[in-house]
């Protein structure tokens, strides 16, 4: 049971490498019931009637196979905060009911600050008692500790195929204007505003350089308000608002990039910050989640604390006017992704932790 594309974000590409992947089909017999309820970014978190009956039929559809099926495990991309987390605890109930071994995959965060009442606190609990858990880091363990007391918690980092397909020749760009690239759902709590406040800076002192802004709009008052600060600080010619991006033209996105900046401040584990790396970028992002264990202070890239526009502007000087340490972080990066962060590193640790969790 996995979130599927579309939307398209983080939680829904890695449910598609899990339940896409050949590795896993080779030890298990899979049957996939796809978990969909919001039709695009700007619809997640709203409750429409269409939603209520695709969730019904999920739930159906979920009583139907633990009925003729009778699976000896199912793994489930369970929502760990807010109304979704509500929403899924439908189906935990529907699991228990049939006595089915579960083993969640946490893609997010916040049940600490969720686990705030005495109701909450026995809904939490007795949806994670006895079930395994993914946890995406060690970084994120405080975050769940509150209702891991009865369950086996297990630690996987994502990973993502790489782009390079192997290949190992990077193109420089030392001739060109170096090109900032933010390529995420444009939503305000990615660091949208801030990274935007941090290009006016850029402008104000003088630096050349251009920017892309690659995905897609939380809402089209976000949009009005970009556009709005983009026309009153001069940066038409500057900032290109690309819109969301696939297959080849993500690849050629990154591509024609010098540097990746991702300021998020509500983030677990962000993929575009592996993308950014497996590309060759060097990373300027923030101490959010686990984004410290995919990206090594000034070894692979930067880090800066949540929204702080002035700091961020410092180490985008830095990288701005010093091609070769560009190229430096990038390719670092690049080696640790390979290293730690590929699909074969991600399906063989899964594989290995769906074979524990049976016996």
């Amino acid at each position: 049971m996995a979130h599927l594309p579309p939307p398209v974000n983080g939680v829904t590409l890695m449910g598609a490498l899990v339940v896409n992947s050949k590795r896993l089909r080779e030890h298990f017999n899979l049957q996939v019931l796809p978990l969909r309820s919001a039709a695009s970014i700007s619809d997640i978190g709203k409750m429409r009637p269409a939603k209520l009956f695709r969730i019904l039929g999920q739930a159906w559809e979920l009583c139907r196979v633990c009925v003729l099926k009778r699976p000896a495990l199912i793994y489930f991309t369970l929502t760990p905060n807010g109304v979704a987390f509500y929403r899924d605890l439908l189906f935990v109930a529907i699991m228990k009911l049939f006595r089915i071994r579960r083993i969640y995959h946490l893609h997010g965060k916040g049940i600490t600050n969720s686990v705030n009442g005495s109701l909450a606190r026995f809904l939490y609990n007795w949806a994670f008692n006895e079930a395994d858990v993914i946890l995406l880091s060690p970084s994120l363990f405080n975050d769940a500790e509150k209702v891991l007391g009865r369950s086996k918690y297990h630690f996987l980092a994502n990973g993502i195929a790489d782009p390079l397909d192997g290949q190992e020749h990077i193109t420089s760009r030392r001739d060109t204007v170096p090109r900032i690239l933010f390529f995420s759902n444009l939503i305000v709590n990615k660091g949208l505003f801030v990274l935007l406040e941090s290009l006016i800076l850029l402008k104000e002192q003088g630096f050349s350089f251009s920017a892309s802004f690659a995905g897609a709009w939380e809402s089209s008052a976000v949009e009005a308000e970009f556009n709005r600060k983009i026309n009153e600080n001069g940066l038409q010619e500057i900032v290109e608002i690309c819109g969301p991006r696939y297959g080849n033209e993500k690849n050629m996105t990154f591509k024609n990039a010098d540097i990746m900046a991702f300021p998020t401040y509500n983030d677990a584990y962000p993929l575009v910050v592996l993308e950014g790396m497996s590309h060759g970028l060097p990373v300027v992002s923030t101490y959010e989640g686990a984004i410290p264990d995919m990206v090594l202070e000034t070894e692979t890239g930067f880090l800066v604390p949540r929204q702080n526009v002035e700091l961020l502007t410092e180490r985008l000087k830095q990288l701005l006017g010093n091609v070769e340490l560009r190229e430096k972080l990038g390719q670092a990066g690049r080696e640790r992704y390979k290293a730690f962060f590929t699909e074969e590193v991600f399906t063989g640790n899964l594989l290995a932790i769906l074979k524990k969790s049976l016996r």
